[in-house]
């Protein structure tokens, strides 16, 4: 879909004073967007205590920091099409009967290959019903106790797009809805009354490859019955919702049933969502994270400020990817927040947790048993973020999940302050570090002489602050000082070498611009939502050049992880012609010639695909014929100003306003090229 004639629009509805909201039609598609425009000479590399304490804080490895964050209302779950899914256990809520109803959902798929099933419950005998997508089109068909009853055809359905479906049942008519127009009707009296466990993102076969957000079932209520205009928010639990899910940062219904979920292999919770934001993203108010690799960690040194006096409290939210190897208890296992120390029979604590997802806290005390353990079975596990907290009240330990208390254990007689350790996020101290996990952290606090949680309790809704009620924190990291955050909230950002703001910059729009200055320099994106699959897309940003044809290699963008990997490549070579790659030395196109930049000079460059093809333009104007181009760009980290891997060829210049646009081809013939900041909401 072509958006060159989309304009910026005042919001209706806004009131009158109050700036207009003249956001991005398209920016729920935005998936990385950088202005530059934070403090200038900042990196992403610096951590901060934000306690009264105001510890320093010691980085070992390269811990990436940035936006995404557990907070938002924003979500979807991501299905790669390899047999993940979500598992329903049947009750009498979810079977369907006789009556009205609705389902609906939005999906957004990153391949029509092949049959897909966003939702079925059963579909094999009498009284079962399935929600699927026709055979590499995309079109919606709804089937019932073994019978097709309704089929959509001829749609347009793009790959990389948001589209919201509804099925519904009023009296004995079915209809389905695309983005609110009626696509397919049929009849079905048919008693759907399965005891079959209802399945999202799969049936028995036929995998969903893409996103599912906010799939909610209406039991009794046939919402929509004409035309409609599909919601510009999330959905709430009106009356009659029986499943509402697919809409929070963990694997949640939102119904008063509050089903659990069983999943099978790995779907992925991501707060890329159908949504625009309402105002611009705030790290300090929208939170970040911390992503750590393995053996990478931050630590304060050891003080008397992290001593324990008579109780205390730990909290963290984490975001799995890759679990450890090994399960508590053996070198393998993964570490979150600590403050406990390698030698001994100290008195310290620790959260650990294994590659089979159990949780524990330990404290150590100095009786002929060393530990008190609370453990949590199974409570852990990818790609969705979970709350974890603990609390000793001077007699009782207790561990909670999600704001669940899991387990009490009375009579605990630690943890106390004897500890000789610091305090250490991804490792249980300086020489214990996480084996081959990876995982975010976010809103790392703890209190060294209050139990801010003695029973179940709703997680936090906001980045948490140095205070609970009268009780101030001895530490909180709440990873809020990333220079260049992501404006979409889905990538951190690593700082390479000397990339940074700019501490003079030629700024083209905002206050600042991102600096590079050539050698190693680099920004490397770590976010899951960047694959562009074989959709289409927008690259753009404004780059200003200190050198150019100098006879050196120059790179300012690189979607390959390694020197084969298939994705975008825009590199000058030693002639000073600028070569586009598709891969490793495969010419996508040949981009720019000799002596088309020069320094000093701001230029907006962009990429863009429509429908299997790619067009390059420079200040609006097409460079490029019109290239076919097929590739599934299916990287989710680029290298920005630089190369993939370290080894020289960064830009010596500076790069403002970048922006991927995934599932949108925003310029497909000539433009003007924007002479404002991008909209950042």
């Amino acid at each position: 879909m072509s958006s060159a004639s989309r304009k910026l629009i005042q919001a209706s509805g806004a009131v009158a004073g109050e700036a207009p909201d003249t956001g991005d039609d398209d920016f729920a598609n935005v998936v990385l967007l950088l202005d530059g425009d934070g403090t200038s000479g900042d990196d992403n590399n610096t951590f901060t205590d934000s306690s009264t304490n105001a510890h320093t804080i010691t980085e070992n490895g390269s811990v990436v920091q940035g936006s995404f964050s557990p907070y938002g209302d924003n979500w979807s779950n991501y299905f790669d099409g390899a047999g993940n899914y979500l598992t329903y256990s049947d009750d009498l809520s979810l079977r369907l009967g006789t009556g009205d109803f609705t389902i609906e959902f939005w999906i957004n798929q990153s391949s029509k290959s092949g049959y897909q099933t966003p939702l079925t419950k059963g579909y094999i005998s009498s009284g079962d019903y399935i929600v699927q997508t026709g055979n590499g089109d995309g079109n919606m068909v709804f089937a019932a106790s073994g019978t097709i009853v309704a089929t959509e055809s001829g749609s347009t359905v793009n790959v990389g797009e948001w589209y919201h479906i509804a099925v519904v049942r009023s009296g004995t008519t079915i209809t389905i809805y695309r983005n609110g127009v009626s696509v397919a009707t049929g009849t079905s009296s048919a008693n759907l009354n399965t005891t079959s466990s209802l399945l999202i993102g799969q049936g028995s076969t036929y995998a969903v490859n893409g996103y599912l957000s906010n799939v909610r079932i209406v039991k009794g209520t046939a919402l929509y019955t004409s035309a409609f205009t599909p919601s510009t928010s999330p959905f709430t639990a009106i009356t009659n919702t029986v499943l509402l899910t697919c809409q929070s940062n963990r694997f949640k219904d939102s119904s008063i049933y509050s089903h659990t979920a069983a999943l099978t292999g790995t779907p992925k919770v991501t707060p890329f969502s159908p949504f625009k934001n309402d105002d611009a993203r705030d790290i300090a108010t929208d939170g970040g994270s911390a992503n750590f690799d393995s053996n990478e960690y931050l630590t304060i040194a050891d003080n008397a400020n992290l001593d324990v006096s008579g109780a205390m409290t730990a909290e963290c939210w984490v975001y799995i990817t890759d679990m450890p190897d090994e399960n508590i208890g053996q070198t393998g296992q993964g570490y979150l927040i600590n403050r406990w120390t390698a030698s001994g029979n100290q008195r310290s604590w620790a959260f650990l947790y294994g590659n089979n997802g159990d949780v524990a806290f330990y404290s150590s005390s100095a009786g002929s048993t060393p530990y008190t353990i609370s453990t949590a079975t199974g409570a852990l596990g990818r790609y969705r973020w979970t709350h974890v907290a603990a609390s000793w009240d001077g007699t009782n330990q207790r561990l909670f999940i999600d704001g669940d208390l899991k387990v009490t254990t009375a009579n605990a007689s630690g943890p106390f302050s004897t500890a000789s350790s610091g305090f250490t996020v991804n490792a249980i101290n300086t020489s214990l570090t996480g084996t081959n996990s990876n995982q975010y952290i976010a809103d790392a606090r703890y209190f060294n002489d209050a139990a801010i949680y003695t029973s179940s309790f709703t997680p936090p809704t906001a980045p948490l602050s140095a205070t609970s009620g009268s009780d101030t924190a001895a530490v909180l990291l709440n990873f809020q000082d990333s220079a260049i955050p992501d404006l979409s909230g889905l990538n951190n950002i690593d700082t390479v070498g000397n990339a940074k703001v700019g501490a003079s910059d030629p700024t083209k729009y905002g206050s600042n611009a991102m600096e590079f200055g050539g050698t190693t320099d680099r920004l490397i994106t770590i976010g899951p939502d960047l694959l562009l699959g074989t959709g289409d897309f927008t690259i753009e940003f404004w780059v200003y050049f200190n050198s150019v044809s100098d006879g050196n290699i120059y790179t300012i963008l690189d979607g390959r992880t390694t020197s084969d990997g298939t994705n975008v490549m825009w590199a000058q070579e030693t002639s000073g012609s600028w070569t586009i790659f598709n891969g490793a030395g495969s010419g996508l196109a040949s981009g720019w010639g000799s002596g088309t930049f020069t320094t000093g000079v701001w230029y907006h460059l962009a990429q863009t695909r429509e429908s299997g093809v790619s067009r390059f333009f420079k200040d609006g104007t097409q460079t490029s014929g019109d290239l076919s181009d097929t590739s599934d760009y299916n990287s989710s980290t680029y290298s920005i100003g630089g190369r993939f891997a370290v080894g020289g060829y960064s830009l010596d210049g500076y790069i403002d306003d970048f922006r991927i646009t995934k599932g949108i081809a925003r310029y497909t013939s000539n433009f003007t090229a924007p002479d404002a900041a991008l909209s950042k909401f």
